[in-house]
């Protein structure tokens, strides 16, 4: 009897607790809007105090955090020059001691898939968007791909790879999955590979191609144990050749590739994007 009052007393204390935690924040009084910046290309997120107190608020995004005070009525903006250039999908986080943290992204349409600019480092740069690498694939990698990994082996390649770009690497990441199957017919094998390059660019045609291939990772479902580590040699034979097809991106022939065979060339994933920085 003993036992089941002190669990009951508990519950009740843990149940005022919940509420006390409750209690101690309240709604931020703010209006999020954004709108594009003037110079375009970007994001400006706008944040008005609705209420009649002088709030001491935060602002996290970008990977950096930046305190602000927001008199009653009034509206404060971050964008390009307050260092937060916003793009599409972007996630901030607004909040202030007593308040609950709002959470929320930019809009999903993109306004600049690619942009020309400077870099952190004064060189040049033309950025390019994750969804633009991902809507300009289909124009250099062509499908379906087969290619015999010997007198008995097929794989192929029937789907698009995803993109992914991983901050402040400079290589390229894609998910694919191919087909593995025995020419007679009777297997097929789905195989999921996380492939990663360094793109390089060839002067000569302004291309910015793959290079150092490299397999992250392979899944292969349904497939004997013993068998796993040949069918994984395999496949590191098979994907450079069909990734050594894909050219990231090319240059224009105007200003673009005339600079580009002027100097140097190093790309970068910064903020999200690709960043093809001329040296």
């Amino acid at each position: 009897m003993k036992t089941v009052s002190i669990i009951f007393l508990l519950a009740i204390f843990s149940l005022c607790v919940n509420d006390s935690l409750r209690s101690q924040t309240k709604p931020l009084p703010i209006i999020v809007t954004c709108r594009e910046s003037t110079f375009k290309g970007s994001y400006v997120l706008q944040i008005q105090n609705s209420s009649n107190e002088k709030l001491n608020l935060w602002l996290q995004a970008k990977g950096k955090t930046s305190p602000f005070f927001l008199p009653s009525g009034k509206i404060v903006e971050f964008g390009w020059a307050q260092g937060y250039k916003f793009d599409a999908n972007n996630l901030f986080l607004i909040g202030g001691s007593g308040y609950d943290t709002i959470k929320q992204v930019m809009p999903n349409v993109e306004l600049s898939p690619v942009r020309i600019g400077f870099s952190k480092d004064g060189g040049l740069a033309i950025s390019l968007s994750q969804s633009f690498l991902q809507k300009e694939l289909p124009k250099f990698l062509q499908l379906p791909i087969k290619e015999n990994a010997s007198t008995a082996l097929e794989i192929e390649l029937n789907q698009m790879p995803q993109i992914v770009l991983k901050e402040e690497s400079d290589r390229i990441y894609a998910n694919a999955i191919l087909q593995a199957s025995l020419l007679s017919g009777k297997l097929h094998l789905p195989i999921v590979a996380e492939v990663s390059f360094i793109p390089s660019y060839t002067p000569d045609n302004g291309q910015i191609i793959a290079s150092q291939i490299k397999i992250e990772n392979i899944d292969i479902s349904d497939l004997p144990k013993e068998w796993i580590d040949d069918a994984t040699q395999i496949v590191n034979k098979i994907l450079p050749i069909l990734f050594a097809k894909y050219v990231a991106y090319q240059l224009e022939k105007n200003w673009q590739l005339k600079i580009a065979k002027a100097i140097g060339l190093r790309t970068k994933v910064i903020d999200g994007r690709l960043e093809i920085i001329f040296l």
